[in-house]
């Protein structure tokens, strides 16, 4: 019978770290950390494997992979950072006004872009009908 019970302790121990756990992934910062520390670990691990077999960094692979994951953890790191200007009290509200500042600045470089792109095909259009004409005149004075 105590064998029992204590099966039965250990189970809702387990499941009660099970809730634990997914309730800390719950947070995207939390996952972000996660994300973070696991990318850290993979770098550590490949400078080691660089270290200890001694191989010239000029031309090895597993250097170049690290300093991209090494950006990749400094973008982290850095969204991380953005997280803590939001505990602020104001800069938090200075923060959602920067961010709404942002998506009207890339909405007119958007607009900017499509008009652009619109005004050079219409314009390569025209040089090639103008280029297509004074190609065909200069094969008829050919003839």
């Amino acid at each position: 019978m105590a064998d029992v019970s204590q099966g039965t302790a250990k189970w809702n121990l387990f499941v009660k770290l099970i809730d634990i756990f997914f309730l800390h992934f719950s947070d995207r910062w939390n996952k972000l950390d996660v994300v973070s520390i696991v990318t850290y670990l993979v770098i550590l691990v490949l400078r080691l494997k660089t270290w200890i077999a001694s191989e010239s960094v000029k031309t090895n692979r597993v250097v170049l992979v690290a300093g991209y994951l090494y950006s990749f953890n400094t973008l982290c790191l850095t969204l991380r950072i953005s997280y803590v200007i939001e505990t602020f009290k104001g800069l938090g509200t200075i923060q959602i006004a920067l961010f709404n500042v942002l998506q009207d600045v890339f909405t007119i470089i958007w607009q900017f872009i499509a008009a652009v792109f619109a005004f050079s095909v219409a314009i390569t259009k025209i040089y090639m009908a103008e280029k297509s004409f004074h190609a065909s005149e200069s094969n008829q004075q050919n003839l």
